[in-house]
């Protein structure tokens, strides 16, 4: 039977959809065919900075494609989100984020300077639990100790911060509301001063990360008085967390996590997702993330947005009830 021209003419438009999209279907199934980005909104060596060089890594060896980093500090993360949101969502531009610009900065902050619905989890990267550190003058040996002195002088024992809606800051601010105490906060301009300031004395104690904190516990500078994972370090295992020692429940850690800009293809979270596993699964990579004080912590797309949800919630519920509200 002879097609009408509408009929033909509709035929044709279809197989012209179909040419179209072609290319775009190809390069879904080729990626990655050139050079990928990580943004990570940090200043080189910290948690995240670390975690996305290990993963990178082994990335760029399993690709066959160079996969760079590239440090974007500034605005709270602001500047290195917004670089990311603005990518296209093709892959090729990724971002390595924390506890602070996903979990806290929401909870915490008036106005982002970054959208949450501008990403698309792919996968959690590694956890790190906070070390409760003291100076060697206070007179407590353990955790108990400091609790009954906390609870004995109320708002005289004193504790440093990153700043106001910092890790630290929060992980005080839930020790306070867990364990019935009242510290004084004294927030300093980063993490890099207030670890030292408690060696120095100038402060009680501090919640610091943990590759600055075992260096100054290995010196005597300070006293380790406990973890705020939810299990003991491999390396330190001498240290019991915080949880065991009375608080039950009690659990912080920072993180990093992998997102890609919204809209990025399915697909290619898929194959990212199951690249991270590979590298997270590799003992080398593991080793080299533990001895840093970080354990690999992967996770499927949906889980790690489950967990996002969760640590706004959380920290949200920790901010309400101290009054921390940050208004910029």
């Amino acid at each position: 039977m002879a097609l009408t021209r509408k009929a033909v003419l509709s035929l044709l438009a279809g197989a012209l959809v179909i040419v179209a999209a072609a290319p775009g279907i190809a390069q879904v199934q080729d990626y990655p065919t050139r050079l990928i980005k990580i943004v990570v909104p940090f200043p080189p060596g910290g948690n995240p900075d670390l975690a996305a060089r290990l993963v990178a890594n082994r990335m760029a060896i399993d690709f066959g494609q160079s996969v760079i980093i590239e440090n974007k500090p500034g605005a709270n993360g602001g500047i290195g989100a917004n670089a990311v949101a603005k990518a296209p969502p093709d892959g090729y531009t990724l971002m390595v984020a924390n506890l602070g610009i996903l979990g806290i900065n929401p909870a915490v902050r008036e106005h982002l300077p970054y959208n949450l619905k501008e990403f698309i989890p792919i996968s959690r990267l590694a956890i790190s639990p906070l070390l409760l550190i003291a100076n060697p003058s206070l007179k407590v040996n353990s955790l108990s100790d400091f609790i009954a002195l906390a609870k004995k002088e109320p708002g005289k024992l004193s504790y440093s911060t990153a700043g106001v809606g910092s890790a630290a800051h929060m992980a005080a601010a839930l020790f306070d509301q867990m364990a019935g105490t009242k510290m004084l906060h004294v927030p300093y301009k980063g993490a890099s001063e207030a670890a030292p300031a408690v060696a120095a004395g100038n402060v009680s104690v501090t919640f610091g990360g943990q590759g600055a904190s075992w260096g100054l516990v290995s010196a005597g500078n300070v006293k380790a008085l406990g973890l705020t994972g939810t299990k003991r370090s491999p390396e330190h295992t001498d240290v019991p967390t915080i949880a065991e020692q009375g608080v039950a429940g009690y659990e912080i850690s920072d993180w990093a996590g992998m997102l890609a800009p919204a809209g990025t293809p399915q697909s290619i979270i898929d194959k990212l997702n199951a690249e991270v596993q590979k590298a997270l699964n590799d003992p080398e990579t593991r080793k080299k993330l533990q001895v840093q004080g970080l354990e690999a912590a992967g996770t499927s797309p949906a889980d790690f947005t489950a967990f996002i949800a969760s640590e706004q919630k959380k920290w949200g519920d920790v901010a309400k009830k101290a009054n921390i509200r940050i208004q910029e």
